[in-house]
């Protein structure tokens, strides 16, 4: 959520809620840490994206893969 407000405020040039609801919805594929993600006027929740899974060994985290859930709800993303 983070990054996504940062890429957010980024592309809007301020941190204002409606000019950057506007510019998160312009998001197609942007290229996360969570994985691929899009929005759009329609779209809050992206329920479908690949997720990356990351694991942590001796206090150190690392990407391992991205996994996309089989099959979700239809939704307007």
């Amino acid at each position: 959520i983070i990054e996504t407000i940062k890429r957010g405020v980024e592309i809007a040039g301020t941190a204002d809620g409606p000019a950057l609801a506007k510019a998160i919805e312009t998001f197609k594929d942007e290229p996360l840490l969570t994985g691929p993600t899009s929005y759009s006027p329609t779209c809050h929740a992206p329920i479908d994206r690949p997720l990356a899974m990351m694991q942590i060994q001796q206090g150190k985290a690392s990407f391992l893969t991205y996994s996309k859930p089989a099959g979700v709800p239809d939704t307007a993303c």
